[in-house]
C-alpha cells in the first residue's frame, strides 16, 4: 500500500516489506513462542506422569499376579496335609475321630483302653482347633510303646502331650509279668472349613 506522496524505489519497497515481515515476525514469535514452550512443558509433565502411572500400574498387576500365585501355592500346600487333620464336621465329630484312633491303636497294641474323655473347645472361631482326648491304658511295656507308637504313627499332627505310667497292681508277686497302667492326653488339630471362619 502506497501513501499519497510518497514514492518509493522498488529497492525501498523491498526494505519496508522485510521490516514489516520481520516486525510481524517478533510479534507473533514474542506471543506464540512462550505458548508453545509452555504447551510442551506441559505436554512433557503430563507424559511424565502418564509414564509414572504406568509403571505403578505394572507393578500391581505383577504384584497380584505374584499374591495370586502365593495363594493358590499355599493352598495347594495345605490340601496335601489335609490327611493330617483331624475328620469331622464339628470339633464333637473329630474329638471323637480321634479316640477311635486311640481304641484301634490299643487294640493293634494288645493294650486295653479304658476311660475315653474327649476335652475341645467348639467356642473357638480360629481355623484349627486344638482336640485332645485324654485315656487310660493297661498292659505290658511293650504294649504300653506299641501304643504310643501307634498313636503318633497314625497322623502327622498327633501328639502326646502328657504321659504317666504306674504299675497296675503294686502288690503282685513278683513271678507274675508286670502290668501297667498309662495315663495319657493326645492332642490334634481339626480344621475349619475355610468358608467357616467367623471374622
Amino acid at each position: 500500500m502506497m501513501l499519497p506522496g510518497l514514492s518509493l524505489t522498488p529497492r525501498d519497497r523491498r526494505a519496508l516489506l522485510v521490516g514489516v515481515t520481520v516486525m510481524g515476525a517478533i510479534v507473533v514469535g514474542g506471543r506464540a513462542l512462550p505458548a508453545w514452550r509452555h504447551w510442551q512443558a506441559t505436554a512433557r509433565t503430563d507424559a511424565a506422569a502418564a509414564t509414572l502411572e504406568l509403571a505403578r500400574s505394572r507393578v500391581d498387576i505383577l504384584g497380584q499376579r505374584s499374591a495370586r500365585d502365593s495363594l493358590a501355592a499355599r493352598k495347594k500346600r495345605l490340601d496335601a496335609l489335609h490327611s493330617a487333620w483331624l475328620d469331622g464336621d464339628t470339633p464333637a465329630a473329630a474329638g471323637a475321630a480321634l479316640a477311635g484312633a486311640i481304641s484301634t491303636a490299643g487294640q493293634h497294641a494288645g493294650v486295653g483302653i479304658g476311660a475315653l474323655d474327649i476335652r475341645v473347645d467348639s467356642a473357638s472361631a480360629s481355623v484349627f482347633v486344638p482336640v485332645r482326648v485324654h485315656a487310660t491304658a493297661v498292659g505290658d511295656i511293650q504294649g504300653i510303646v506299641n501304643l504310643l507308637t501307634g498313636i503318633e504313627a497314625d497322623r502327622a499332627y498327633v501328639s502326646v502331650r502328657a504321659l504317666s505310667i504306674d504299675a497296675a497292681d503294686p502288690a503282685a508277686a513278683a513271678n507274675r509279668p508286670e502290668v501297667l497302667r498309662a495315663e495319657l492326653t493326645v492332642e490334634a488339630p481339626w480344621r475349619r472349613a475355610i468358608q467357616e471362619i467367623r471374622p
